[in-house]
């Protein structure tokens, strides 16, 4: 329904914006960038080209000269056409190993664009982290399954407020549960991932993910002795390619809405202390999986409710 979500998306641009709109669709990025420019060129076409069923793609790319072509600047449009190399059609028809010789991946990416083969991220920058892990042992072991999601979930907040801090959004989530690798008997040792729709730092939306892995690896007759998450397919917040489903269903700003909401916890949060605002998921009070805090060392210079007290006599 490429062609519908385009129509609507033009009508709704035009009408808060005032802006017209022309939507190129294809399979890749630089021949969409092509039916973007074809959509704007013929009024026939109404603002949309859909180049994914084009009959005789090879003729329309004949006609494309090849410094239209998305990436190819003035200098290597030059170099194309000393070696005769003048449309977009040819260009891709062209052997891959000359063109790399004259400009580089990037060129060669882009004959394989043209040949319909995606090569081209849609990020602009890759993020400088790849992943980000937040897992504990438990305090005792655990088999039910509540106190697992219990721990995931808080597990899952925590990731997730790193995640928000450096201005990144999550592809996906994954679980990790084991029983103790130290004692005799059967072990049991799984990990489960789930792919999001849309990337998100939102933690309701990463818990959900976190909770369904878990569904899938659960095994209620071993005793988990640690649980962890991880959150991967990282990408920067703003600078990825959006889903046009989130401009037709109205879901993206439901999403600035969730965005700020979890922008007031992480500052309550800061101001106050951790796990001052929290989600019931994470469970309330005294944890069975919670760990064990017997040993744990003073905290006389970063929590004022703990400043040592000297009496002199």
């Amino acid at each position: 329904n490429a062609d519908s979500i385009a129509h609507i998306a033009r009508q709704r641009v035009f009408r808060w914006v005032g802006i017209p709109l022309s939507v190129g669709i294809a399979q890749t990025k630089s021949l969409a960038k092509i039916a973007g420019e074809i959509a704007k060129k013929r009024p026939e076409l109404r603002g949309i080209c859909d180049l994914s069923r084009c009959a005789d793609l090879g003729a329309l790319l004949g006609r494309v000269p090849v410094e239209d072509i998305w990436g190819i600047g003035r200098k290597s449009a030059l170099k194309l056409r000393a070696r005769g190399i003048t449309t977009a059609r040819a260009l891709r028809d062209a052997e891959p190993g000359m063109i790399r010789k004259l400009l580089t991946v990037g060129g060669l990416n882009i004959q394989m664009e043209l040949r319909g083969i995606p090569s081209i991220s849609m990020e602009s920058a890759p993020p400088s982290r790849k992943t980000i892990i937040s897992s504990r042992s438990f305090g005792r072991k655990v088999s039910d399954e509540q106190s697992l999601r219990e721990a995931l979930a808080a597990y899952t907040a925590r990731a997730a407020e790193k995640l928000r801090a450096q201005g990144l959004l999550a592809g996906g989530v994954e679980a990790h549960i084991r029983t103790s690798r130290h004692e005799g008997g059967m072990e049991y040792d799984e990990t489960a991932r789930v792919f999001l729709e849309l990337p998100t730092s939102d933690t309701a939306a990463l818990t959900s993910a976190a909770h369904a892995a878990l569904r899938r690896i659960y095994r209620p007759d071993f005793a988990y002795a640690k649980a962890g998450v991880m959150l991967f397919a990282l990408c920067e917040a703003g600078r990825g390619q959006d889903d046009l489903r989130f401009l037709i269903s109205g879901a993206g700003e439901r999403e600035k809405q969730r965005q700020a909401l979890m922008a007031v916890i992480d500052e309550v949060n800061r101001r106050q202390g951790r796990h001052t605002l929290r989600f019931a998921s994470e469970g309330i009070g005294k944890r069975p999986w919670h760990m064990r805090r017997e040993h744990l060392s003073p905290c006389w210079t970063t929590d004022i409710r703990e400043l040592l007290t000297v009496n002199g006599g």
